[in-house]
C-alpha cells in the first residue's frame, strides 16, 4: 500500500477497533457502486476511505510463484525459494519438515508484500487438494495423492507455516477447488457424480482436515459441475465450507462467472450466475471486473439479490484483508526475506526427503546405490544418459528459482573427477529437407524458412510421447516457438516461427510440434481413426530417411508466406501485423481452383491467396536427414562406463498441464528403445526418475534390472565436511515397486 496516509483516520484503519466494528463501518460507508466493484479479485482505488487498489491472490503450490508473465500479471519477475512439487512433498511423510516449508512461502509472500507497496496478493491461491483419482490428469504434481488422510494432513502442515501463529495471519491459503475436480478435458462443462459416502469420506475429507487442523483462510470453486450444477452455485460452499468448517472467504475460479454461460449453458446471462453464486456462498469473483460490476448491478436493479446478499460477501472477504493487515500500519524493521541462505537450505532438505528408494537391487553379487563418487575415475566412468539429463523444467505453478542445477551438473559437482563423467542426450540431431530446400534460420538468425543444403539448421528433436515433439536449434540452443499474430482482441491468429525460446514452457506450449507419419489421404486416414503419430517408428523414419508431416502446437498445418518465413495458420486465415487476412481462393498441388468454403487448410498441398493479394504455400511432407544418431552414441557411451544413470520421463508442460491430461502413463516411445538399447550394452542402469507402471512391468517381463531410483541426497558418499554430519543412507526409506503400484 502507499505511503499516503491520507483519508486514513477512519474506523476502517483503527486498529484499536474489533474487526466486527471495522466491517460495520465499511458496509455502511461504501456507496453501492463502489460495493459493486469490491466483488471481484482486482479492486479498484477508493480514494475517500484510504482505500487504495489491491488484487487477491496469488500462486504457491510450492513455493510462491512470482514470474509475472500473464497478461493479467504483469510486473518485475522475481526469484523465489522453490520446493519440490507437492506430490513430492506428500512423499517426505514428514509434516513438521513440510511445516517449516509453509513458514518459507508465508515469509517471502510477506517480504514481496511489504516490497511492493502491499497491494495484495497475500491470500495464496494454494495449496491444491483435489483427490488424484488418476495419473493421467494433468494435474498431477500439483495435489498431494489419492489419499484424503495423508492429503488433508500434510496439507493442514502447509497451511499452519503458511499463516503462522494468533489471528493476525502472516500468509492465508485458499484451498483448490471445491470439490470433485479431477479431470482437466471438459472440465469447464463436465459433470462429476458424487454419491454421499464418497463426498463426506473421500471428497470432502481432505478440504476438511485443511480448514479444521490446518486453518485455511479460504477456498477457491472449482470449474466442474456437481451432479448436474456447477460448482459456482453449490450451495454446499456456505452450508458446509463455510458455516460448518468455518471457511472466511470464498473465491471462484478464473473466468467461471462466463464459463458458467458459456460452458456449462446452466445460465443465459452473468447476471443470473452472479446472483446465484452470491447465494450459494462466492464472495470473489474472478472474471472481469466490468462484467462482475455489470451483472452484480443488474441482479441488484432486478431485485434477484438485495443489500444483504452484497454486504454478507463484502464482510467475508474483508474479513480476510483485516486479518491479513491490509488496513494496519505498515511494518517498520521486519525480518522478511526471500532466498534466503536457511530457505535454500531447507529447499535442499525437502527435496532430499521427498525422493523415495524403490528398487535397489544387487547386481553380481552387489547394490549399485549408493555410489561412491570416489570409483568415479578413468577406468570406472559413470555415463549420464537421456533427454532430461541436462535440462531443468519448469511447471505451470512453479515459480523462478534463485539457481538450477541440472542432473548432469549436479552429478559433476558430485565427483572428484567430473571428467570421467560421459553424457549423451540419446536424442537425434537432423536437417530436415523440404523438397529441394531445408529448414533453416534466416539472415537474422532466429526467423525459420526454407534455405539452400549448405545454410541448413541442425536440430536435436526430442519425440516427448507418441507424436510431440520439440525442435532445438543447433546455431544458438533455443528451441523453434510460434510468435503469435493476434488480433485486436488477443485471439490467436497463427504467427512465424523462431528459435527464439530458452526452454517450452507457457499457457499453451508454442514450442510444442505433431509429428504425423506421411500417408497419402490424410483426411481419409482421419476418419477411420488411424493412428498419425510416429510414435514407435519414429527411430525407423529417422533411420530411413522417410518423409513425415510436421503440425504446429495447436494442430495447424505450416506454410510458406511470401518472404520465405515458416508460418502457422488457423481456420480464420493468416496473419499480418495482427490483422486477420481470410483466405479467397486456392489452387491445389494439381493446379485445380478449389472454394474457399470447401477447403480444409491443413489437409491438402497448393497456394492460398488471401483478401490481401498475398500468397502462401503449403509445406509439404519433410525428410530427416540424420546427423547424429542418438540411441547409437548412447550406446557407446554405455559401453565404456562401468555405470549408466539414465534421465528421462515426459516433459511436464508438454505431455500434460493444468487444462491437459495425459493420454497415457506410457514411457516416452522413443525412450523405451533408447533405454532397451542402453541396457543391451550395459545392465547396471540407475533410473532416477519415477515411470509407469505399466513400463515397469514390461522392463520385469523383458528381464530387465534397472528399476533404480536414485536418491539425489545420499546417491554419492563424499566426505563429510568438518561441520556437518556423514549422510545416513538408511534414511531413504525402500519399499517393493509393486506394493507402490498405487501411488505410481
Amino acid at each position: 500500500m502507499s505511503d499516503n496516509n491520507t483519508n486514513r483516520n477512519n474506523p476502517l484503519w483503527d486498529t484499536g477497533k474489533t474487526m466486527e466494528e471495522r466491517l460495520d463501518y465499511l458496509v455502511e460507508e461504501l456507496t453501492l457502486e463502489e460495493k459493486f466493484s469490491c466483488l471481484g479479485t482486482g479492486n479498484p482505488a477508493i480514494e475517500r476511505l484510504g482505500i487504495p487498489s489491491f488484487f487477491v491472490g496469488c500462486e504457491g503450490a510450492h513455493g510462491l510463484q512470482m514470474r509475472h508473465d500473464q497478461s493479467f500479471d504483469q510486473g518485475e519477475p522475481q526469484p523465489t525459494t522453490i520446493f519440490p512439487n507437492p506430490i513430492g512433498m506428500s512423499g517426505t511423510w514428514d509434516p513438521e519438515l513440510i511445516q517449516k516449508a509453509g513458514e518459507v512461502v508465508g515469509t517471502e509472500a510477506r517480504a514481496v508484500f511489504e516490497k511492493d507497496g502491499r497491494r495484495g496478493g497475500l491470500c495464496l491461491w494454494a495449496p491444491t487438494i483435489d483427490m488424484e483419482r488418476d495419473p493421467r490428469w494433468g494435474r498431477t504434481e500439483e495435489a498431494y495423492g489419492e489419499d484424503p488422510y495423508l492429503t488433508g494432513k500434510m496439507a493442514s502442515a502447509y497451511i499452519r507455516g503458511m499463516r503462522g501463529e494468533g489471528d493476525n495471519i502472516r500468509c492465508g491459503a485458499t484451498l483448490k477447488h471445491f470439490y470433485a475436480n479431477n479431470v482437466e478435458d471438459g472440465r469447464v462443462w463436465k459433470s462429476s457424480s458424487i454419491d454421499p459416502r464418497n463426498k463426506h469420506e473421500y471428497y470432502l475429507e481432505p478440504f476438511r482436515r485443511a480448514v479444521t487442523e490446518g486453518g485455511a483462510e479460504a477456498m477457491m470453486t472449482s470449474y466442474n459441475e456437481i451432479n448436474g450444477v456447477p460448482a459456482i452455485l453449490n450451495h454446499e460452499v456456505q452450508k458446509i465450507a463455510k458455516e460448518q468448517w468455518g471457511v472466511h472467504h470464498v473465491v471462484c475460479d478464473g473466468g467461471d462467472m462466463k464459463q458458467t454461460v458459456d460452458c456449462h449453458h446452466y445460465f443465459g446471462s452473468h447476471t443470473e450466475t452472479i446472483a446465484e453464486g452470491l447465494k450459494a456462498g462466492i464472495d470473489c469473483f474472478t472474471d472481469d471486473i466490468d462484467a462482475v460490476i455489470e451483472g452484480a448491478r443488474e441482479a441488484y436493479e432486478l431485485g434477484m439479490i438485495d443489500m444483504t446478499d452484497i454486504d454478507r460477501a463484502l464482510r467475508c472477504h474483508f474479513s480476510t484483508l483485516l486479518r491479513l493487515g491490509l488496513f494496519d500500519p505498515q511494518e517498520t524493521n521486519s525480518n522478511y526475506g526471500l532466498n534466503l541462505p536457511e530457505f535454500q537450505k531447507l529447499a535442499r532438505q525437502v527435496t532430499g526427503e521427498s525422493i523415495v528408494l524403490l528398487k535397489n537391487d544387487e547386481i553380481d553379487g552387489q547394490k549399485l546405490l549408493p555410489l561412491d563418487c570416489k570409483q568415479v575415475t578413468s577406468h570406472h566412468k559413470l555415463a549420464v544418459i537421456g533427454p532430461s539429463a541436462e535440462e531443468w523444467f519448469l511447471d505451470w505453478y512453479s515459480g523462478i528459482p534463485p539457481y538450477a542445477v541440472t542432473p548432469l551438473q549436479g552429478i559433476r559437482d558430485a565427483v572428484n573427477n567430473p571428467e570421467n563423467v560421459i553424457f549423451e542426450s540419446g536424442v537425434p540431431k537432423l536437417k530436415i529437407a523440404c523438397g529441394d530446400k531445408y529448414l533453416g534460420l534466416l539472415e537474422d538468425g532466429e526467423t525459420l524458412g526454407l534455405v539452400e543444403e549448405e545454410e541448413a539448421e541442425i536440430f536435436e528433436s526430442v519425440l516427448w510421447d507418441k507424436e510431440q515433439l520439440t525442435l532445438k536449434a543447433e546455431s544458438n540452443g533455443r528451441y523453434l516457438t510460434a510468435l503469435d499474430g493476434c488480433d485486436e482482441d488477443e485471439i490467436y491468429r497463427g504467427g512465424i516461427f523462431k528459435a527464439s525460446a530458452d526452454r517450452a514452457f507457457g499457457w499453451f506450449v508454442k514450442e510444442v510440434f505433431h509429428a504425423q507419419i506421411n500417408i497419402t489421404d490424410l483426411k481419409e486416414s482421419e476418419e477411420k481413426g488411424m493412428s498419425l503419430a510416429v510414435g514407435s517408428r519414429f527411430a525407423e523414419i529417422l533411420e530411413n530417411e522417410e518423409e513425415f508431416l510436421l503440425k504446429a502446437w495447436n494442430g495447424a498445418g505450416l506454410y510458406v508466406d511470401e518472404q520465405n518465413r515458416i508460418r502457422v495458420m488457423d481456420e480464420q486465415g493468416f496473419a499480418e501485423d495482427g490483422e486477420v487476412r481470410r483466405i479467397v481462393s486456392c489452387t491445389d498441388i494439381q493446379g485445380h481452383q478449389v472454394f474457399a468454403g470447401d477447403l480444409k487448410m491443413d489437409r491438402r498441398g497448393g497456394i492460398y491467396e488471401t483478401v490481401t493479394g498475398r500468397k502462401y504455400r503449403t509445406l509439404p511432407a519433410l525428410c530427416p536427414v540424420l546427423v547424429k544418431n542418438g540411441v547409437k552414441e548412447a550406446q557407446k557411451a554405455a559401453a565404456q562406463a562401468e555405470t549408466v544413470v539414465y534421465v528421462g520421463g515426459a516433459h511436464p508442460m508438454i505431455t500434460c498441464k493444468e487444462e491437459v491430461d495425459r493420454k497415457d502413463i506410457d514411457f516416452p516411445v522413443y525412450q523405451r528403445q533408447l533405454l532397451q538399447a542402453v541396457y543391451r550394452e550395459n545392465h547396471r542402469v540407475i533410473m532416477p526418475y519415477a515411470i509407469s507402471k505399466k513400463f515397469a512391468d514390461e522392463l520385469e517381463e523383458l528381464s530387465y534390472q534397472c528399476r533404480h531410483f536414485l536418491n539425489t541426497r545420499s546417491a554419492f558418499t563424499t566426505p563429510a565436511a568438518e561441520d556437518e554430519e556423514e549422510p545416513d543412507e538408511n534414511q531413504t526409506t525402500t519399499f517393493d515397486a509393486e506394493a507402490a503400484e498405487d501411488t505410481e
